[in-house]
């Protein structure tokens, strides 16, 4: 789960760099961010399901969909929704595994 929050921190952190939000068009970055959140549905997909089913108060499905998405339908990917899902859903999934990790250091 360190990939998690370490991906999450980077992409957050590069994502505050932006002015208004917004790459320039053609701005190289955008893989960075693409390739970060791949991270983040690949560290998802290698929890085992058992964890994924006793904490299904986070949308693992979905996380790991969208590393599917990413990866293989990448000239489907809107970039006004990966950076929406950057904004608002990124910053609550790296909060729950710091306090998941916080009171859980057993596992």
């Amino acid at each position: 789960m360190g990939h998690i929050i370490e991906a999450a921190s980077d992409v957050l952190a590069a994502y505050a760099t932006l002015p208004d939000g917004k790459l320039p068009d053609g701005d190289f970055r955008y893989y960075a961010f693409i390739k970060a959140v791949e991270i983040i549905g690949e560290a998802a997909s290698r929890l085992t399901r058992e964890f994924r089913a006793r904490h299904s108060d986070v949308d693992w499905p979905g996380i790991i969909r969208l590393r599917h998405i990413l990866v293989h339908d990448y000239h489907s990917v809107d970039e006004n929704r990966l950076f929406t899902i950057i904004q608002t859903q990124v910053p609550v999934l790296r909060q729950w595994v710091i306090d998941y990790l916080a009171t859980h250091s057993e596992e």
